[in-house]
Formats: C-alpha cells, sequence, structure tokens
C-alpha cells in the first residue's frame, strides 16, 4: 500500500528538526513555540487550499482567492520558522499546488451552478437581435442617406430618415453638413461614407 503524497508530506515536517532544537542552532526558542509554528503552517496551507475550493463555488472577483494567497505565504513562513528543511518543504508544496489549484478551478468552474446562470442559454442566443443579413428596425437601413448634423472625426452624428443617430466615419473625416450614405453598422453606431453626388 502506497501513502499519498500529503501523508509523506505530513511524515518529513514531523521528521524535521526544528530551528533552535539540538542539533540546529539557526535560531533559539522553546520546543512548544516551534511546534506551534509547525502547527500554524500546516493549518494555514490547509486552509488556503480550502478558500481556493470556495473561491471556484462562490466567485468573489478574486477577493477569496487573494486570502488564500495571504494564507500561503504565512503557511511558508510557519514552516520556515519551525525549520528550513520545512519551509521549503511548504515552500514547494504552495508552488505546485498553486497551480494545479487553478487548473482544476478553470475545469470545474464552467460546471458550477453559479457561472451556469450567469452564461447565456439557447434561449437567450435567439432573442439577442436580428440575425446576420436582417434588418434591425433601430437601426437605418444600409444604403439609406442622409446629412451630417456634426463633424465626423471619425465620430459624430447625423440625421437619416428623420431620426438622429450617432455614426461613425468609414473613410476620414465628414464636415458638418455633408451628404452621408449608410454603408453598415458597429454596435450601436452607423457606419456612414461621403455620399456620391452622381
Amino acid at each position: 500500500m502506497t501513502a499519498s503524497p500529503f501523508a509523506s508530506l505530513l511524515v518529513t515536517l514531523a521528521q524535521a528538526t526544528p530551528a533552535g532544537a539540538p542539533g540546529n542552532p539557526a535560531g533559539a526558542g522553546s520546543a512548544g513555540a516551534n511546534e506551534s509554528l509547525l502547527l500554524w503552517g500546516l493549518l494555514l496551507f490547509g486552509l488556503a487550499l480550502a478558500l481556493v475550493v470556495v473561491e471556484v463555488f462562490v466567485p468573489t472577483g478574486g477577493i477569496i482567492g487573494a486570502v488564500a494567497a495571504v494564507c500561503s505565504i504565512g503557511a511558508v513562513i510557519c514552516l520556515f520558522g519551525y525549520s528550513q528543511t520545512a519551509g521549503l518543504i511548504g515552500l514547494a508544496a504552495v508552488l505546485i499546488s498553486g497551480p494545479v489549484a487553478m487548473l482544476w478551478g478553470l475545469k470545474v468552474a464552467p460546471n458550477t451552478p453559479f457561472v451556469k446562470f450567469l452564461s447565456l442559454r439557447e434561449g437567450q442566443i435567439a432573442d439577442a437581435g436580428p440575425a446576420e443579413g436582417e434588418a434591425d428596425p433601430d437601426h437605418p437601413p444600409v444604403g439609406a442617406t442622409g446629412e451630417a448634423l456634426s463633424d465626423l472625426h471619425p465620430v459624430g452624428v447625423c440625421r437619416i430618415d428623420g431620426k438622429r443617430v450617432d455614426s461613425l466615419a468609414v473613410a476620414g473625416a465628414i464636415d458638418k453638413g455633408a451628404a452621408v450614405e449608410v454603408v453598415g453598422h458597429s454596435g450601436v453606431q452607423a457606419r456612414v461614407k461621403l455620399a456620391s453626388t452622381a
């Protein structure tokens, strides 16, 4: 039977020589304080992993993820306070588990109820607006003519079919009062060019 990587990490951390213990003169302190650093390091690391899971299912714009990152940094600091070996193992665990957790979150997040609620469903796509090539009653039709009510450098306002329309000049600037022709649409703007005078 093989031990899990997490179990072997715990065994290695438990065997690490704490700072200030006999054989490790790197720091001073009581054995109880060092063991509490180990405990805090492991608890903060576990809390960081739990917060990453919560972030996937309850998106908060990265707030919970930032708290998880702070917990990870705190865990590594505590583990370095316990011993250099424990700190290096903790740092390696954070550097490996961070990207793995991120990839897992990207794989799982699209299937969570919250993201499904925010996603467009098939019925909503059909109601999004006219299909390609269909006329939109809110936009003047392609080929309609009108007059520039302001200078278009390249954006301005035109009167087309008796309506004020936000317009975008497709080729250069168009002066106020010039005749324009609709050649297409870009969002809510009519794309216009100078009307031919022939």
